[in-house]
């Protein structure tokens, strides 16, 4: 197989093309640098755990100037049922990354049990699924008849449940979920017989943070995020965020192993919060692209909260 130059640098590195077992890969869980303002993004159990409805709106551009470099784009909506231990979520997730687009359609639904005055425990379901497509046949090659990329692939439905579990008190918070535990695949045929396939991988997230106040208006929020898939590296995010007055949020990213960046956070009014993040790779394809952007929207359609705030609210 031999494709041009450019390109095949950009899709070896994305992971987006036939790999040596046969296999199709892609970035399949959404790798966000504000995951702490839409977390039901990777974690069911988050759902109804603001206490307002509430819809995030989020889109990332990865590795700017990067050809064929990963574009996620969501939007959550989640509440609690009043007077109830009941919330319900949904989500939708659109991932491309070289000729591989995904759109996922999740629902979500949370139980909470109030261990104290002062500490919740969340458990979470979810169910939905994943449009899959991956466009092989617009990958340009310097031979026309390489059966690796004879064919696209379109119009598979990949259905997948997942669960997670949240507990918070008003100075700590901590998560654990697996977002899809079904490795479903999808096999296709080329002209030779021979059998390729795209895998789903199972992700696992465990989140932490909390709040410590450094003054009357200025309070620290450190936060660290683990993602582990059989077969890759442990990624590791690490936070350091700083509030003050509960109206403007600054502070910076560390991606082991991969990225530095910085996080501004403005809270417009009681229900509209901003937010925008950079950041830059430290690894060795810093020299390939322009960092990666992250636009945030998130806005509380009912406000109201609840005696046990968790910190991440702040």
């Amino acid at each position: 197989m031999k494709m041009k130059r450019n390109s095949l640098f950009s899709y070896l590195l994305l992971g987006a093309t036939l790999l040596v077992s046969g296999r199709v890969a892609a970035q399949q869980e959404p790798m966000v640098t504000q995951y702490l303002q839409n977390p039901l993004l990777l974690n069911p159990a988050y759902a109804g755990s603001n206490d307002a409805l509430t819809a995030v709106a989020l889109s990332r551009l990865q590795w700017v100037g990067f050809d064929g470099a990963p574009k996620t784009h969501s939007l959550s909506v989640h509440s609690p049922i009043q007077d109830r231990n009941i919330g319900l979520g949904v989500t939708i997730i659109n991932d491309n990354i070289g000729p591989i687009s995904q759109t996922g359609f999740f629902a979500d639904v949370s139980y909470k049990l109030s261990l104290s005055a002062e500490s919740n425990l969340r458990f979470g379901l979810r169910a939905g699924g994943n449009a899959f497509s991956a466009r092989l046949g617009d990958v340009k090659t310097t031979d026309n008849n390489d059966i690796s990329f004879s064919q696209n692939i379109g119009g598979k439905f990949l259905p997948n449940v997942g669960f997670g579990a949240y507990f918070n008190t008003t100075k700590f918070f901590a998560g654990f979920s697996v977002p899809r535990l079904l490795a479903n695949s999808v096999n296709f045929d080329n002209t030779v017989t021979t059998k390729r396939a795209y895998l789903e991988a199972r992700h696992i997230f465990i989140t932490a943070g909390g709040l410590f106040p450094l003054s009357p208006s200025v309070n620290l929020k450190p936060s660290i995020n683990f993602r582990y898939v059989g077969g890759a590296p442990l990624g590791v995010d690490i936070n350091a965020n700083f509030q003050y007055a509960e109206k403007i949020w600054f502070g910076l990213i560390y991606r082991v192993n991969d990225a530095v960046g910085g996080i501004l956070q403005i809270q417009v009014n009681d229900q509209l919060k901003v937010g925008y993040s950079y950041d830059f790779n430290t690894s060795s394809l810093q020299k390939y692209n322009g960092g990666s952007h992250e636009l945030m929207l998130s806005y509380d359609l009912i406000y109201r909260r609840s005696n046990i705030k968790s910190p991440r609210y702040f």
